[in-house]
Parts: structure tokens; C-alpha cells; sequence
């Protein structure tokens, strides 16, 4: 890191030796003194995949807590609380559950990957279903971004299951007219419309976004 921030050079040589500088450590603008290196969330999770554990971490109490929670996902958890009980989930999906609710408490992102059949949609909605019953989240703001030819099974399963949610489709020509005045709501919409309207709906604050078939968002 002391290299990187003395020269742009890729490369640094130590001794008999040339390293070179990995792309994340170049990213960041590090702060460092002698003996300790200051991180953000970020920071100290992509330097820890990276080198392993540390020596010795400082900082408060709250810190350290918040830090072991990033780390290591708690089997132990207990079900978050769900604000729809039509949810009835298998065992194997409150697994699912409880590793998303651990990901959302830490503002951390994940990829749901079960076998096709076994109850993504049930687990998505789950989540957005708990974060719906937490009372730290005031006026829940959901969006749900899918091929078009699933726009329609979302906003069945959702109302079937999860109405609490308030789904509604957003597509078509006059969709802008379709966003509802309410304090919650879920959003349904296809990639090609993300890809036209972003810019308006990077607007909201959106508490939870959901993507499937996520693969697609890479075009």
C-alpha cells in the first residue's frame, strides 16, 4: 500500500523481488501510519479476502460487533418475524431466509442459487415480507426487475402470498401513471424497462431490489 501511494507503478521491487500491486489495492485511497491501516466496510472486507485474518483489529465495541456479524453468518439466527403469514416456507428455504436477512442487516448483496423448482420467488418475497415488519424500515419501497415474460407470475405469486407487499406492474406505454401514492409498494418491471427509465426511478429510495435471472443484468 506504502508503494502504490509513493508511484502509480504497477510494479514495486523489494530486495531481489518485483511485486505486483493488485487492482483493489490501487483502488482505494488508503490511510495508513506506521503500524495500522484505517478501513471502511468495504475496505476490510476485500482486504481480508485477500490476505486472511488480521493480527489485530481496533475500534469500539459497536464496531467490532458489526464487524464479526459481516464475517460470519450465524446458522443460529432466528427467523425474522414476517409481516404476510400466507408464507409458508420449507425448512430449507428459512435457511435461505435467514442467509438473506443476515446479508440485508449488513448491507451486503447476494445470489440466491437453488435448483430451479425449489422457491426462489418464495424466499425473495420472504425477505421483502420481513423487512416489511421491521420497524426500522418506514415506507417500504420494493423493486423487482425480471424477463417480461415473468412480470405477470411475480405480481400473482406476490399477491397470493405476500400482499402486504402492494404489488403493481410497472410496463406499458403510460406506466408512469401506474406508480401508486402509498406508503408501501412493490415495483414489477422487465431489464428493457430498467434500462430506459433508470434514471428516473434511481430517484427512490429503494429499499430492496431483487433481480431474477441476474445473469441478464450484465448486458
Amino acid at each position: 500500500i506504502k508503494a502504490c501511494k509513493k508511484s502509480k507503478d504497477k510494479f514495486f521491487k523489494k530486495g531481489d523481488s518485483i511485486f505486483e500491486i493488485p487492482d483493489f489495492i490501487a483502488e482505494f485511497d488508503w490511510k495508513i501510519t506506521d503500524d495500522s491501516i484505517e478501513l471502511d466496510d468495504l475496505e476490510l472486507f476485500r482486504l481480508r479476502a485477500a490476505l486472511g485474518e488480521f493480527d489485530h483489529v481496533a475500534g469500539t465495541k459497536d464496531i467490532l460487533e458489526k464487524i464479526r456479524g459481516q464475517f460470519d453468518y450465524d446458522h443460529s439466527d432466528e427467523l425474522p418475524t414476517l409481516a404476510d403469514k400466507e408464507l409458508n416456507l420449507r425448512s430449507y428455504q428459512e435457511e435461505g431466509l435467514k442467509w438473506l436477512w443476515w446479508l440485508t442487516k449488513n448491507n451486503l448483496n447476494g445470489l440466491l442459487a437453488d435448483e430451479m423448482g425449489l422457491g426462489k420467488t418464495h424466499q425473495a418475497m420472504a425477505l421483502a415480507s420481513a423487512l416489511n415488519s421491521d420497524p426500522k424500515v418506514v415506507g417500504l419501497r420494493v423493486v423487482i426487475v425480471c424477463p417480461t415474460s415473468v412480470v405477470d407470475h411475480w405480481f400473482k405469486k406476490i399477491n397470493e402470498h405476500a400482499s402486504s407487499l402492494n404489488p403493481f406492474v410497472y410496463h406499458g406505454p403510460n406506466r408512469q401513471r401506474l406508480i401508486p401514492d402509498a406508503p408501501i409498494y412493490t415495483m414489477i418491471t422487465s431489464y428493457g424497462i430498467i434500462l430506459r427509465d433508470y434514471r428516473e426511478l434511481k430517484k427512490t429510495n429503494w429499499n430492496l431490489l431483487i433481480l431474477d435471472e441476474a445473469h441478464i443484468i450484465k448486458n
